[in-house]
């Protein structure tokens, strides 16, 4: 599961980044691909840590549920706010 999880994560960042140019200005480009590399670091790592610390409190099963909550969630959202 880890593997294809990092698989598909491979296609997430340029998937996003290639986005960009069509929500911010062109004078803005390069703070906007700047701000979207850093938050895709940082949740990188954090996401990896974050899981790691509640896998040691939760079941494998609360958490797959929490992943799939919270991914429906996202995707609501999405669809709001677009």
């Amino acid at each position: 599961m880890i593997t294809a999880i990092a698989f598909m994560d491979g296609f997430a960042q340029p998937a996003a980044s290639s986005l960009i140019p069509s929500y911010v200005e062109k004078h803005q480009l390069a703070k906007a691909n700047s701000l979207m590399d850093g938050a895709f670091q940082i949740l990188g790592i954090g996401g990896w840590a974050g899981g790691s610390i509640l896998l040691t409190y939760f079941s494998p099963l609360v958490i797959l549920t929490l992943s799939i909550v919270f991914a429906s969630g996202k995707s609501t959202l999405f669809r709001t706010v677009c």
